[in-house]
Parts: C-alpha cells; structure tokens; sequence
C-alpha cells in the first residue's frame, strides 16, 4: 500500500507545473529546467524527483495548456459560416497563440518528438485546420492549400515567432494560405 502525497510534495509539484508554464510559454520549451525550479522556489532535484525528466513535466502540463488554446482556436473559427472565412480565422488564431505561447509553439513545431500526452493534444490542433481546410476546399477555395501546406506554414511561422516576427507577417502567412 503506497503513502499518501505529503502535502509540501503536492504544493512542490503544482508549483513546478506552475513555474514550468510560466517559464516555457515565455522562453519555449527548451528553456533550462533549472530555470523552471527557480521560478518555483524549488530545487532541480525537488523538479527531477517529482517529474523526473523533461518529457515528463512537458507531458503532464502541456495537454491542459494546449486544450486551452485548441478552445481558444475552435471558437474564432467557428464564428462564421464560410468555409474559407473558418480557414482564416483559424490560421489567425494559430498564429497569434504561436506569437504568444512558445511553449505551444514550439510544440507545434516539433510533434513528431513529443512525448505521448502533448503530442495527441497537439495533433487536434492540426487535425481542426485539417478538417477545416478540406470543408473550404469542398467549397471552392484554392488547392494549394492542403494538410502539407497548413503544416508548413505553422513550421514557418514557429521557425519566425522565435527570433520576433517581422511586421505583418501574420498578414503575409493568411495571404499565402489563400493564394
């Protein structure tokens, strides 16, 4: 029979997802792990005793923070009726999350080598556009955008966020989607 969680352990931990947050929406996910115990009052063995390894901590807070900013997306897509007008309002969003988050960002940007939990929630952002832009090309909008398309313009726009975007270039990303 295990121990209950002693309940400074419990406030370490929330503290730590917390900080984890705080540090990697600002700095992105690379950011130093010791950097996030800092910002928790904690120490990088009080980090690694309740987490373990990066993967870990990004898996356990990056689901409920991308599941925030999924909700965020779907609801200025789904406020019109237009098909095509979904697809930008969707991009829109996405790139204004990305401008914002680094943390979900760079999630975006590197799926294929996130840990299981974080690499689902963030798949359903993409699958949303997915589903969207297949509506839109169903109702008449340009094939060059596709799945590979959307993909490669939130890579872009991850790759751009980083070193500080230039003016318009969210503007410039939604013009190349309707080309």
């Amino acid at each position: 029979m295990s121990r209950p969680t002693r309940s400074d352990a419990r406030r370490n931990a929330e503290l730590l997802r917390v900080a984890a947050l705080r540090v990697f929406m600002s700095r992105g996910i690379d950011a130093p792990l010791d950097d996030v115990a800092r910002e928790a009052g904690v120490s990088i063995g009080t980090l690694y005793n309740h987490f373990g390894n990066r993967d870990r901590l990004i898996d356990d807070i990056l689901p409920g923070a991308a599941a925030a900013q999924l909700a965020r997306i779907r609801i200025a897509a789904e406020t019109t009726d237009d098909p095509r007008e979904r697809v930008e309002r969707y991009l829109h969003e996405v790139f204004a999350v990305q401008a914002s988050d680094r943390l979900l960002s760079d999630a975006l940007a590197t799926l294929p080598s996130l840990p299981a939990d974080a690499a689902r929630t963030c798949q359903e952002v993409i699958g949303l556009g997915r589903r969207l832009i297949a509506d839109a090309r169903d109702h008449g909008a340009s094939p060059l955008l596709d799945e590979d398309t959307l993909v490669a313009l939130i890579l872009a726009n991850s790759t751009v966020q980083r070193g500080g975007s230039p003016k318009d270039w969210d503007r410039l990303l939604i013009t190349l989607a309707r080309a």
